[in-house]
């Protein structure tokens, strides 16, 4: 038996055992080894380390459009309540302004369902994972709240001119108090990033479309891949 398909059998015969010294190291306090080992188990079983299976790559896609659909109806929100606003100090435009508050209503009431459909696409992705080391690393990486603050994504968010440039903190907490599981950077949709630019974005063809969407992550580089993969995946 050729040398690497020997020790990746050795690798997965030895799963159980590495599984339990990854617990052991969780329980020290040494998250990062437990993560630095799992990340050499998926290089023993023949992986390139920081190379991304498709389900992973696929919750990431679901994941990205989920953080934009949260920021799309706190958008829509807050241009809800501006419209209130703008009827009380202007009663005589009462009817255009009622228009655009329709509009905006029927727009906010495709959100709950939208954002629940999204939800369990995030789930089902993470359950596609294969088992193994790296689902194990991606397992443990999200039981952090801040595991989407790693030192490159926060430069990635404030490069893209998002709230990770500015002291607001807006990516540190979830955007909306009723879906407090929801975190994420800063979209075209951010209300805070449009007051910093000075202009908005035309907006909300449908849930989940974002005018500044990235780069798909099957054509970028190998460098900007193994952070997409650290910030999702390792951690490290």
């Amino acid at each position: 038996m050729p040398f690497k398909a020997a020790k990746a059998a050795i690798a997965k015969k030895l799963d159980p055992t590495f599984e339990d010294l990854e617990d052991q190291l969780e329980i020290w306090g040494k998250k990062r080894w437990a993560q630095k080992l799992r990340l050499k188990q998926h290089e023993w079983r023949g992986h390139q380390p920081y190379d991304l299976p498709p389900a992973v790559k696929t919750w990431i896609r679901f994941a990205s459009k989920l953080n934009v659909m949260v920021q799309q109806e706190l958008y829509l929100q807050a241009r809800q309540e501006l419209l209130f606003e703008e009827l009380d100090r202007s009663p005589w435009a009462a009817e255009d302004i009622v228009d655009k508050q329709q509009e905006i209503k029927e727009k906010l009431r495709r959100f709950p369902g939208a954002i629940w459909r999204e939800e369990r696409n995030v789930y089902f992705c993470m359950l596609e994972i294969e088992d193994g080391p790296l689902k194990r690393a991606f397992r443990a990486h999200h039981r952090d709240k801040d595991w989407h603050l790693s030192k490159w994504a926060r430069e990635d968010c404030a490069g893209m001119g998002g709230c990770c440039g500015r002291a607001c903190g807006c990516c540190t907490r979830p955007r909306n108090d009723k879906r407090s599981n929801l975190i994420g950077h800063c979209s075209s949709m951010c209300l805070c990033c449009e007051k910093a630019r000075g202009f908005s974005f035309v907006y909300l063809r449908e849930p989940g479309k974002d005018p500044l969407c990235k780069i798909p992550i099957r054509i970028l580089g190998p460098s900007v891949v193994k952070q997409y993969a650290n910030t999702h995946v390792w951690g490290l």
